[in-house]
Order: C-alpha cells, then sequence, then structure tokens
C-alpha cells in the first residue's frame, strides 16, 4: 500500500480536480482513475471513477467511458453486480461503446447469468457481427444455458414421476388396507427409506415392496432390508439375513439365529402403543406367511414407511422377553 502524502502534497494535487467546468473536473477524475487501474489499485479507481460521475459532466460519452471504466474497476474486485449494473447504464448513454457491450457480457457470465448473457451477446452481435470475443462469451453462455435447462427438464420429469409413484403407492396401500402408524423416536429409520412398485411402474397394479426393519432385542442388534416384496415370506426373510452359504453377523457367530430357528413377532412397541389394537398380544407369525398377509392382520402396522419385525429365539431369553412384555400392560 501506498504512504499517504503530506497536507500540503494532497492539496496541490486537489486543485487539478477543483474546476468550475463539470466536464474538465470528470475527465481528471478519470485520468486519476486510469492511472490507479495501471497499477492495478482496483479500489482506488473505482472511488475516482465514482467522483467523476459525481462532477455535474453532462457529456454523455465522457459520462458513459466513466461507467464502463468504473465497472472494469469493480469486475476485478469481483462486484459483478455492480460491473453489469454500470455497464448497462453506459451501454444507454452510448449505444455504440464496445467495452460496455463486451464488460457487461462478462459480468452476466461471472453472475451464472447464462441466459441473460447469451440475450445481451446476441444484442452486440448485431452491431458487432463477426466479434471473436462476443460470439466466444456468446457460445459458452448459450451453452451453460441449454445445459441448465435440459437440467432443469429432467429434474421436473424426475419430480413428476416420484410424485406419480407416490400416489400410486398412496392408493395402493389404501386398496389393501394397509395401516401406517407416525415413526417413532426410539429407533433411527434411513432417510431413503419407502415403499415402492416393484417393477418401478406407478399404475397400482404393480407388486409393492417395503422396506423392513428387523429387531434382535436379545443383541440389541437390527438388520435393514431397503425393499422386500410384499410376495415374498417370513421364511424367505429369515433365509436371506442367515443365509447358511454366508458367513453370519459377529453377534451371530454361533448361528444360533437361522432359517429354522427365527421367530417373527410384529414390533410390540408398535402394538402396545396403538388404543385400537390394545387388545392384541405378542403372537408368533407363521413364516409361510408372506408381507401382505402380515400387513392385513388388524394389528399390523408400517411405523412410517417401515415394517418393523422382531426376531427372537426359543429360550429363556425369549421368555423373558414375554413375561416383560405382559407385566408391561
Amino acid at each position: 500500500p501506498s504512504k499517504p502524502l503530506p497536507v500540503d502534497i494532497e492539496a496541490l494535487q486537489a486543485l487539478k480536480f477543483e474546476s468550475e467546468d463539470p466536464d474538465e473536473s470528470a475527465r481528471s477524475y478519470k485520468e486519476e482513475g486510469n492511472y490507479h487501474f495501471k497499477r492495478r489499485e482496483f479500489q482506488s479507481a473505482k472511488e475516482n471513477y465514482t467522483e467523476g460521475l459525481k462532477s455535474g459532466c453532462k457529456h454523455s460519452e465522457m459520462l458513459a467511458v466513466l461507467y464502463t471504466n468504473r465497472a472494469a474497476a469493480d469486475f476485478h474486485l469481483k462486484n459483478y453486480g455492480s460491473c453489469y449494473k454500470d455497464c448497462a447504464k453506459a451501454k444507454q448513454l452510448k449505444p455504440d461503446h464496445y467495452r460496455a457491450h463486451e464488460r457487461g457480457a462478462r459480468a452476466l457470465l461471472s453472475l451464472e447469468r447464462h441466459a441473460d448473457c447469451a440475450a445481451w451477446c446476441d444484442e452486440a452481435l448485431n452491431r458487432w457481427v463477426a466479434d471473436p470475443e462476443l460470439l466466444r462469451l456468446s457460445s459458452q453462455a448459450r451453452a451453460v444455458a441449454e445445459a441448465s435447462a435440459a437440467k432443469a427438464r429432467r429434474e421436473a420429469a424426475v419430480g413428476r414421476r416420484a410424485e406419480r409413484q407416490l400416489a400410486g403407492v398412496a392408493a395402493a396401500l389404501a386398496r389393501r388396507g394397509v395401516q401406517i402408524r407416525p415413526g417413532t423416536g426410539r429407533l433411527e429409520m434411513p432417510d431413503d427409506a419407502k415403499v415402492e412398485f416393484a417393477a418401478g411402474d406407478a399404475d397400482g397394479n404393480g407388486v409393492l415392496r417395503y422396506p423392513v426393519l428387523l429387531l434382535y432385542p436379545e443383541f440389541g442388534q437390527t438388520d435393514f432390508l431397503r425393499g422386500v416384496d410384499e410376495t415374498a415370506s417370513l421364511a424367505e426373510v429369515a433365509a436371506t439375513v442367515f443365509d447358511p452359504s454366508q458367513p453370519p453377523a459377529a453377534w451371530n457367530s454361533a448361528k444360533a439365529y437361522n432359517p429354522d430357528s427365527a421367530l417373527f413377532y410384529l414390533d410390540c412397541s408398535s402394538i402396545s402403543d396403538s388404543a385400537a389394537t390394545s387388545k392384541a398380544k405378542p403372537e408368533t407369525l407363521d413364516k409361510r406367511l408372506t408381507l401382505a398377509q402380515v400387513l392385513k392382520r388388524p394389528e399390523a402396522a408400517l411405523t412410517g414407511s417401515v415394517l418393523l419385525l422382531t426376531v427372537l429365539r426359543a429360550g429363556p431369553y425369549h421368555d423373558r422377553w414375554l413375561k416383560e412384555w405382559w407385566d408391561s400392560q
């Protein structure tokens, strides 16, 4: 940064701006601004151009130059919005001022206003038909604008498709009489857990797929299955999570839980939380039942969009678990 000048020198320098002629004063501020601009002192340059604009000059060409020069300083200061506004003012004052058009296009491009930049360049190219810089800026802006528009169309189409699927799933659940209860804060559900059609169609005639959360209270563990066809039986669910051809989970290293030993219950916290099913009791579910059949039971419901199932095995913990449930009623 430059050192402050002595007061007497500052006073002498100020004399050149103290002119009764506003046009001369504006010219002096412009030259001083250019001096600072060449030294890359953009803030000082901007301040001088601003003073020139405030000088009372009525000469449209001088004002256009001051606006355009201030726009250039603002561009280097990354004040792209101010740069664009000054270029627009300069263009109004002097429509054939090339720098106003070119710098305005650069500012719009930096503001990511690509469609506006393309339109701005089109107007300028009516005057400078084959200008390579304007053509380059126009091409760059148009390519991004078209890509953005295409992306917006794709996203809108995806959104409409998702809305149709959501409506289709809701209608299918209603036809099946599936109850839905609010999510519970005691369990953390995956954000993307949702009921959907197995084939991805939304006509209401497809097979539904349910997210299933298996709870193993004996070990404080869970398994989450993202999408299980409603036609799948509990036996098939057990065969999936306790696949004998795969290494067991660390907590099940002894394979005490397996397709044969697994006992399925509806999540009993949901049963006890519901006044409508207060007379229901924990009951081992027949593993031949499909998910669709399980959800037809009067005490069954989705929690949020997830089917919660408690999985146990015969033994002391199972007996104690049942006793604790009954004692809590």
